[in-house]
């Protein structure tokens, strides 16, 4: 199976912690890393190649992709573009099924569980995000469909083919003003509704799972029954892949980082002879306000301030 990155020079290094880590869990024979190059240093493209090379596994870069021309793209916001790229893996690619995984993810176990999953008659299958029935609504969907994380996610280019879905998630973003809710993972989620599979929630752990408790999270979002009270002890002390998202702790690649797996990442840095983090970063003023309150209240008083907040 192929497992796809995209990235530009800002990820190259937090890349290449992520698929030494894919190739430590993994039975490398039997994947193929590629890493669609959306403006990385030939610098820093020569000292992946060497360590993959290293690896004895496969591993290839791809050109980069017109992504905004191509999806008629309308894009201002923090996340860079190359997030839709894999909204037309089915015209790149003539495998039947590809994981995509974003940069800022490390791999903790076995990943041949997440490999296998059976796909058949599903599009896509990721871990379910925490959000209420408004937000689902606004993406179109129903409050009891699954709405999953694009950041992992197994697609089923087979079918993505079969039902020109593709061309149905470009018809989607032209419909936004090239500008859909929630991005790409809105437009995934809106455009293979019914044809969604929910993986389990190890297999991307994201900040939120890491700081609240499940009750808490469930309150928080106005949700109910968000995975087993099992599933969701075991994802956060027995994670499959990290998710290190831009919320709630400062990431692992700067020095001050309080995520409680910044030593995971940080062990691939030494491993592949990348420099320690030197570099500092603050939480935003608002999360930071958040953290705070979070620790220091009864959850009942921090539910309370966090909705108002959000009204």
């Amino acid at each position: 199976m192929k497992i796809v990155y995209v990235c530009d020079d800002a990820f190259w290094a937090q890349t290449l912690c992520s698929m030494a880590s894919v190739l430590k869990h993994t039975n490398k024979n039997g994947i193929r890393l590629i890493l669609i190059d959306q403006g990385i240093s030939p610098e820093h493209k020569d000292y992946i190649s060497v360590c993959m090379k290293k690896t004895g596994a496969f591993f290839s870069f791809m050109d980069a992709l017109p992504l905004s021309e191509r999806m008629e793209l309308k894009y201002e916001n923090y996340h860079v573009s190359s997030i839709f790229a894999k909204l037309i893996f089915s015209e790149l690619f003539s495998d039947d099924t590809v994981l995509y995984m974003d940069s800022d993810t490390i791999v903790c176990n076995d990943l041949s569980s997440l490999l296998e999953t059976d796909m058949t008659g599903y599009l896509a299958a990721g871990v379910e995000m925490p959000y209420s029935a408004q937000t689902k609504n606004k993406a179109g969907l129903s409050e009891h469909e699954p709405y999953i994380s694009d950041g992992i996610v197994l697609l089923n280019l087979r079918l993505w083919r079969e039902m020109n879905t593709t061309e149905q998630c470009l018809q989607y973003i032209r419909e936004s003003g090239g500008s859909p809710f929630m991005l790409s993972e809105g437009t995934l989620n809106h455009v293979c509704r019914g044809r969604i599979r929910v993986l389990p929630l190890s297999c991307n752990v994201m900040s939120s799972v890491l700081l609240y408790r499940k009750s808490e999270l469930e309150e928080l979002m106005d949700i109910h029954n968000y995975y087993t009270d099992a599933e969701y002890s075991a994802a956060r002390s027995t994670p499959h892949i990290i998710h290190f998202l831009n919320e709630l702790y400062v990431r692992p690649w700067y020095r001050n980082s309080d995520h409680p797996y910044r030593d995971v990442y940080r062990k691939y840095l030494r491993e592949l002879s990348l420099p320690e983090p030197s570099e500092s970063r603050k939480l935003s003023r608002r999360t930071r306000i958040n953290r705070f309150l979070y620790r220091c209240l009864p959850f009942s008083f921090y539910l309370k301030i966090n909705r108002r907040a959000r009204q």
